[in-house]
This record gives structure tokens, C-alpha cells and sequence, in this order.
């Protein structure tokens, strides 16, 4: 997975982000939140990220009741970053959360 990763990031990012990612606003700021059970993908998608520029928020993992595993849990927030993210991204499953709009608003 790291070849796929450092060959094709934007591909790899669209597919983690379209799979184990949302898109959020907290009093009308928006976070990426993305979350995963196994640390290596979090660490690859992290790499990716770091590689294309963005500054993500530290992963840390959630311990949930059981019988529930354990998940990773790490974003990107800020409108700039968000947009430049989903700019970059191009997602084709989640693009149209009803606060989007916002994020092209000047």
C-alpha cells in the first residue's frame, strides 16, 4: 500500500476519504474527520496528507464499549484546508453536505 500511497495520493486520499471520512461543521466550521481501525492505514494517510501539504490534526484513538474495536481518529479543520482538501480530492460519493455551500462563499 505505501507504493500505491506515494504514487498516487490524491487517489488514495479520495478513496479513505470517500470510505472512512465525513465532512462536518462545528458552529460553522468545517473539519475532515477521518477514521480507521487500523493504525498503518492512519499512519500511510497521514503520510499522504503530510506530503501534499496539509497540516492535520494528531491522530489519537478512541476506545469505544464493546464490543465495538478500537478506532483512529484524525482531521484536517479550517475552511481554507477543508476546501483546498475537497479541491484536491474531487470526491464523488460525499459532495453535497448541506452546509458545503459555505465553504465557496467569500
Amino acid at each position: 500500500m505505501n507504493k500505491i500511497v506515494n504514487e498516487f495520493p490524491v487517489d488514495f486520499l479520495r478513496g479513505i476519504y470517500e470510505s472512512d471520512g465525513c465532512l462536518i461543521f462545528y458552529k460553522n466550521s468545517p473539519s475532515i474527520v477521518i477514521t480507521n481501525v487500523n493504525k498503518n492505514t492512519v499512519l500511510l494517510t497521514n503520510k499522504a496528507l503530510t506530503n501534499l501539504g496539509f497540516k492535520i490534526r494528531k491522530p489519537y484513538l478512541r476506545i469505544p464499549k464493546e464490543p465495538r474495536k478500537p478506532i483512529w481518529v484524525f482531521g484536517i479543520g479550517g475552511k481554507k484546508l477543508v476546501k483546498s482538501f475537497l479541491d484536491m480530492i474531487k470526491p464523488v460519493i460525499k459532495n453535497t453536505h448541506k452546509d458545503l455551500k459555505t465553504l465557496y462563499e467569500t
